[in-house]
């Protein structure tokens, strides 16, 4: 028999039961932190210009005044006693006089670049380039020598140069050098090998 103490207390639990948790209450939580690293490789990037061509200019006409002359002539044609007469020891200059210079220091601007990653941000940067005979015809020529690379502030057969990272916008651009010996040179027209006149070489430092 259910009494009015028991229908109370139904209605008291009942009552309880209806009411919310507070708003106060915390969920369980926990944390935890990570630390990333990333280890990159060495990476170089070469740039390089395969083929070159030098132009000299246009076609040059000059003329130099040698001044006077005059010779003994006998009246068969025959002449002698001549003063004033061309030899090569007398010849006036010209403005593309040679004279005895037969070596032209060229510098091929900016025919190589590098970019990458290295342990310190730097690359080696080589040339090999031995005596190369550039010819046209058999017996016309053009001899090459002492070639060299020239990049962050240094020139060499063998240089160091900054990386400078990754992107093309920041890399590092360089020249190579050469002595160029022309007084082989009989004929107009191009000069050329069927080989390679140099390589360059880089590697990450």
């Amino acid at each position: 028999m259910i009494t009015l103490k028991k229908k109370l207390g139904v209605l008291a639990l009942s009552a309880a039961m209806s009411i919310p948790f507070s708003s106060s209450a915390h969920a369980v939580q926990t944390s935890g932190s990570t630390d990333i690293k990333v280890n990159l490789p060495d990476i170089i990037i070469l740039h390089y210009i395969s083929d070159i061509t030098l132009n000299f200019g246009s076609d040059i006409g000059q003329s130099a005044d040698e001044s006077g002359a005059s010779w003994t002539v006998a009246w068969d044609g025959a002449t002698s006693d001549g003063l004033g007469e061309l030899a090569v020891g007398n010849l006036d200059d010209t403005s593309n006089e040679l004279g005895a210079i037969s070596t032209i220091d060229v510098t091929l601007p900016n025919v190589w670049a590098i970019r990458g990653l290295s342990s310190d941000g730097t690359a080696t940067v080589e040339i090999a380039g031995g005596n190369a005979t550039l010819a046209n015809g058999t017996s016309s020529s053009i001899a090459l020598s002492d070639f060299t690379v020239s990049g962050s502030g240094n020139t060499s057969a063998s240089i160091t140069a900054d990386l400078n990272g990754l992107h093309k916008t920041t890399a590092t651009v360089g020249d190579v050098n050469l002595k160029m010996d022309v007084s082989a040179a009989a004929l107009s027209g191009l000069y050329d090998t069927s080989g390679t006149e140099y390589t360059i070489t880089a590697t990450a430092i």
